[in-house]
């Protein structure tokens, strides 16, 4: 198995990192991918690309079995799906797909959603703030077993790091935070 975790990873936490552990540890993968959004993705405060993919080398380093794939860099977004296929592709292995549980809540808007849930196995992450099963049951009733839950404490979120990097800088590693702060990322 593959296991692929997309994201912007802008920055990548500590949670990022936990949740990378965690799978690693868990389900034994052949390679963890981290698939991060291109430039192109239309995304408000999204640094470059090549700060946020050395940034998941930071914290990655210490796993052989991690890459992290450009794919959505070089060509203009076409949808998880065709990214996941490439994937598949590149890798001739099983894809699992890495997703935080409130990408349930708005999955029905991502390009070819219903094709890419049959598809693709899900690993969820969840964090105690919604009732996964319950969503899970309630909006895909017949691939209830495309979906694993994983549930894992973590308190670490980009978006307070954006916000606020020295209120939040706790939420990075060292290294990723002294290489923000040498490159002046997040209004450093």
């Amino acid at each position: 198995m593959i296991i692929v975790y997309g994201g912007s990873f802008n920055p990548p936490t500590k949670a990022h990192k936990s949740i990378m552990v965690h799978l690693i540890e868990t389900y034994k993968p052949k390679q963890f991918v981290f698939l991060p959004v291109g430039n192109n993705y239309a995304k408000p405060e999204l640094i470059p690309f090549a700060n946020r993919v050395d940034m998941l080398k930071l914290i990655s380093k210490e796993y052989s079995e991690v890459v992290i794939s450009d794919i959505e860099n070089n060509e203009s977004y076409k949808g998880t799906l065709d990214a996941l296929e490439k994937l598949e592709k590149i890798h001739q292995d099983e894809i699992a797909f890495v997703i935080g549980a409130d990408n349930l809540l708005s999955i029905e808007e991502w390009i070819n959603y219903e094709k890419l849930i049959k598809r693709f196995k899900f690993i969820v992450i969840d964090r105690g703030r919604l009732d996964i099963n319950g969503l899970i049951v309630s909006k895909f009733p017949n691939d209830q077993k495309q979906f694993l839950n994983v549930k894992l404490s973590l308190r670490e979120a980009s978006s307070l790091v954006r916000k606020d990097l020295n209120k939040y800088q706790d939420f990075l590693s060292d290294e990723v935070l002294a290489y923000v702060k040498e490159n002046h990322l997040y209004e450093v």
